[in-house]
C-alpha cells in the first residue's frame, strides 16, 4: 500500500489558508465598544442642539420668518462591531427648514476631527463648512456672543449651479448657541431671535 506524499506546496497553501482563515474569524468577532475612543465632552457640547430642538429666525430683509427643526441628533460609536477598522465615535445632528435652507446637518465624525455644517442645496449639490480658526465676538440682534465661527464658502461655485436663493455662502456659527446668522447669495441675512 503507498502512503501518500504531501508536498511542500500542499503545506504552504495549507498555511496560507489557516492564517487567513484565522484573519476572517478575528475580523468576525464582536466587539463591545469599550475600546473605541469616545467624542470628548468639549466635541460633544459643540452641537448644542437636541432632537426636537427649534430656533426661530428671522429675514432682515423682508421680515419673514423661518424656524430651523433638529429632527434627529444621533451619537454612535463607529466601526465597533468591527475590529479591523480603527473604531471612532460620531455625533450628527439633522435639521430643516421652512424657506430658509432646504436640509442639512451639522456634526462630528470622529474623535479628533474638526466638525462641519453641511447643506443640500435645491438642485442636490453638497456645501461642507468646515468649523474651525478662530473664534470671534459678534452682536445679533441686541445679543453678543463670544464664541462665534464665521465660515464661507465660494458664493461663484454657487451661483453657477443655479442654488443661490437656497443657499449661504457665510454663517456664523456660536460654539454654545448653535447657528446665529446665515448670509445668503441672494444678498439677504437670516438671523436668530
Amino acid at each position: 500500500m503507498k502512503k501518500p506524499i504531501i508536498t511542500i506546496t500542499t503545506l504552504g497553501l495549507l498555511a496560507i489558508l489557516s492564517c487567513g482563515l484565522l484573519f476572517y474569524l478575528s475580523c468576525k468577532k464582536e466587539n463591545d465598544c469599550s475600546d473605541c475612543p469616545q467624542l470628548s465632552t468639549d466635541e460633544l457640547n459643540f452641537i448644542c442642539y437636541n432632537s426636537g430642538d427649534k430656533v426661530v429666525f428671522k429675514n432682515d430683509s423682508t421680515n419673514i420668518f423661518d424656524t430651523l427643526t433638529i429632527y434627529i441628533k444621533v451619537i454612535n460609536p463607529t466601526f465597533c462591531s468591527d475590529p479591523c477598522n480603527k473604531p471612532n465615535g460620531s455625533v450628527i445632528a439633522n435639521f430643516s427648514f421652512s424657506h430658509l435652507l432646504k436640509s442639512g446637518g451639522i456634526g462630528i465624525q470622529s474623535h479628533n476631527e474638526t466638525p462641519e455644517i453641511g447643506f443640500d442645496g435645491p438642485s442636490y449639490n453638497s456645501y461642507n463648512f468646515p468649523l474651525s480658526g478662530n473664534t470671534q465676538t459678534v452682536t445679533v440682534n441686541s445679543i453678543t456672543y463670544n464664541d462665534i465661527y464665521s465660515v464661507q464658502i465660494d458664493s461663484t461655485t454657487i451661483v453657477s449651479n443655479g442654488d443661490q436663493l437656497k443657499v449661504s455662502w457665510k454663517i456664523y456659527y456660536s460654539k454654545s448657541k448653535g447657528f446665529v446668522r446665515f448670509f445668503m447669495v441672494n444678498g439677504q441675512t437670516w438671523s436668530k431671535l
